[in-house]
This record gives structure tokens, C-alpha cells and sequence, in this order.
């Protein structure tokens, strides 16, 4: 099981703020959906996925995350059929989906893409709207960046807590061997 940690820049480093008595902080985690400007700020660019957390990976549970990518101008309406490109690359840049074919509906919303995660790490996810002449430039591009991290499994936890617990109450209840040595 996994859950995936969303974060919308340009960059895939992680930042951190200080609490006013030099700590670290890490920043909130957003949750879905999130919203992003292109590079040259002329759209806009939500993801959402299901499910939402905890989302499971591959190798372990063979889920599929379904994302949905709406598109809208720098009001906020949404861009009916228009075209765009979705890129999405694994922590080692692998390119794991990649759909340059693909319109949004008369409200400015694509058609849901699956994903399988196969490793955990950051996950890069493009969605580019190629310019008038068809060619995709990076100013008309939003960049997600999605840290696919593990989550410790219920049934191991659950065995775990039993374990503890039955050696905590078998310890208590044994009988002390006497400190008297024979004579």
C-alpha cells in the first residue's frame, strides 16, 4: 500500500520552512485536487486522482490510480475540446505513460488516465497544450510532482500489536523464580 504526497512546482526538491525558533517545518501536504498554472500563466490545470489515499502500489496490490486532468483559461472556465498532452515518468525519469492525442470535453475535462506505480519515489506529471500550430513548448506546460511513498500494510500491524501484547501478559503472569538459593 502506498499513498501518494502531491506537490505542484517546477522542481522536484522539497523546501521547508522554519517555526520562527530556527526548527524546520515541513509545509502542509496538499490534498487532491490540485491546481497549477502553465509556465507562461495563460491556463490553468487541476489533477485529481481516485483513490484518494491511501493509494496502493503495483507490485504489492496491483491498483490502478485514476487520474483527471481539467483545463480551463486564467478565469477558470474550462477549455472545451481542447488538445493536450499528458507525460508521466517514474523517480528514474522511466516514462510510464505518455499521450499526446488526447481533448478535453465541452466543460474542459479529459478522460481519466490509469496508472499502475511501480516503484515508490516522485512521480513526474506533465500536462502540456500544444501552441496554435500544434508544437508543444514548455511555457504552455503545468508540472505535478507526486512522491509515491509506502504505507505499512493493517494485517502487519494488527499481527504485531497481538504479538507485543501477548508477550507483555505472558511476562506479567509467569511465575518469578525465587531469589532463595538452596542450601
Amino acid at each position: 500500500m502506498a499513498v501518494i504526497l502531491a506537490f505542484a512546482n517546477s522542481t522536484t526538491r522539497m523546501t521547508f520552512a522554519t517555526d520562527g525558533q530556527n526548527e524546520l517545518s515541513m509545509p502542509p501536504i496538499p490534498k487532491p485536487p490540485l491546481t497549477m498554472k502553465t509556465s507562461n500563466g495563460g491556463y490553468t490545470v487541476t489533477i485529481d486522482w481516485q483513490p484518494r489515499d491511501p493509494i496502493e502500489a503495483y507490485p504489492h496490490y496491483n491498483v490502478t490510480t485514476s487520474f483527471v486532468i481539467k483545463i480551463a483559461d486564467r478565469n477558470g472556465t474550462g477549455l472545451a475540446n481542447t488538445p493536450y498532452s499528458v507525460i508521466i515518468k517514474d523517480s528514474d525519469l522511466k516514462v510510464i505513460i505518455e499521450s499526446v492525442t488526447e481533448r478535453t470535453d465541452d466543460k474542459g475535462v479529459g478522460r481519466p488516465v490509469d496508472v499502475q506505480f511501480k516503484q515508490n519515489g516522485i512521480a513526474h506529471f506533465t500536462v502540456c497544450l500544444p501552441n496554435p500550430s500544434g508544437a508543444i513548448n514548455s511555457d504552455r506546460c503545468a508540472n505535478f510532482g507526486m512522491l509515491v511513498v509506502p504505507e505499512f500494510p493493517a494485517i502487519p500491524i494488527a499481527v504485531l500489536t497481538i504479538s507485543i501484547t501477548s508477550i507483555i501478559v505472558i511476562s506479567r503472569f509467569k511465575p518469578q523464580a525465587s531469589s532463595a538459593k538452596p542450601q
